[in-house]
């Protein structure tokens, strides 16, 4: 239930240790945990995370 509220809680502008937090319980084993994790990384970060996806597949080709 703690990191939970603390997801529910973060600030919009992260630090380097919360960006960090927060990447780490996208892969948490418990599965709320991990869901609603992996939707605020997506939230903030999914373009940046799109961007490095194509960044790879570039490189691939």
């Amino acid at each position: 239930m703690l990191a939970i509220n603390r997801l529910l809680n973060l600030p919009w502008q992260l630090s380097k240790e919360q960006k960090d937090w927060l990447k780490r319980r996208t892969h948490d084993r418990r599965t709320e945990v991990k869901a609603l994790a992996q939707q605020q990384y997506e939230v903030r970060f999914g373009y940046t995370h799109t961007c490095d996806v194509l960044d790879d597949a570039e490189e691939i080709e």
